[in-house]
C-alpha cells in the first residue's frame, strides 16, 4: 500500500475509463502499487470536479457535479475501493461511489444550493462510515431528511457501487477520524 505522503493522480486510461495511480514510485515498487486503480464514476457525474486524499485504506475521492445555473454543486459522491474483506495491500479494489446528498435542495439568494444536510465521511479503523451532518447555515434547526438518516452507516464496495452494509455504526466514534475532504 502506498504511504500517505505519496501523491496520486486521476487520469483517463488509453482504453477510456478513469483510473488513479501513485506518482513517484520507481520500478522497485511492487506491481500492485504501480498498477492503476480503476475508477467507476457515478453515471450522473458528467462533468465532475474531482478531489481526493490518500488514507491508510487507500485513495478516497470526492466527485462533485457542478450546477448548470451557478458555480455551486448540484450533486456530490464519495468514492473508495473498500470491499467488505479488503485485500488492498495485495490488489486494490476499483474505486466505486455512493451519494452524499439526500433530500430537497435549499435556495439562497435565488440560487439552488443543494440539500441542507449531507453525509460526511469518517474512517473508523478500516471502515468507511458516512454520518449525517448539516451543510448549510441553519440546517441544525431542522431534522435531517429520513432518506439521509437511512443512508448513514458503514459502507463497502459491492460490484460497481459503494453500498451501506448491514453492520452497526461503531459505538465509540472517538476512534474515528474525519476524512479531510472539502465537502460542497
Amino acid at each position: 500500500m502506498p504511504d500517505r505522503t505519496c501523491p496520486w493522480v486521476l487520469f483517463k486510461t488509453d482504453e477510456g475509463p478513469l483510473a488513479v495511480r501513485p506518482l513517484g514510485r520507481g520500478e522497485a515498487a511492487p506491481p500492485h502499487v504501480r498498477a492503476p486503480v480503476p475508477v467507476v464514476p457515478p453515471a450522473a457525474c458528467r462533468p465532475c470536479r474531482w478531489s481526493g486524499v490518500v488514507t491508510p485504506v487507500g485513495p478516497i475521492l470526492l466527485a462533485v457535479r457542478p450546477s448548470a445555473d451557478s458555480e455551486l454543486a448540484a450533486e456530490a459522491w464519495i468514492g473508495a475501493g473498500m470491499p467488505p474483506s479488503p485485500r488492498v495491500d495485495v490488489e486494490p479494489a476499483p474505486l466505486v461511489f455512493a451519494p452524499l446528498w439526500f433530500g430537497q435542495p435549499g435556495f439562497g439568494d435565488s440560487t439552488l444550493q443543494g440539500p441542507a444536510w449531507a453525509l460526511a465521511p469518517r474512517l473508523c479503523g478500516r471502515e468507511l462510515v458516512l454520518l449525517p451532518t448539516p451543510r448549510l447555515p441553519g440546517a441544525g434547526a431542522e431534522e435531517p431528511p429520513p432518506a439521509l438518516v437511512r443512508a448513514a452507516g458503514v459502507y463497502a464496495a459491492a460490484g460497481s457501487e459503494l453500498l451501506r452494509q448491514d453492520v452497526p455504526i461503531p459505538s465509540d466514534m472517538s476512534n474515528c477520524t474525519a476524512i479531510p475532504l472539502e465537502l460542497p
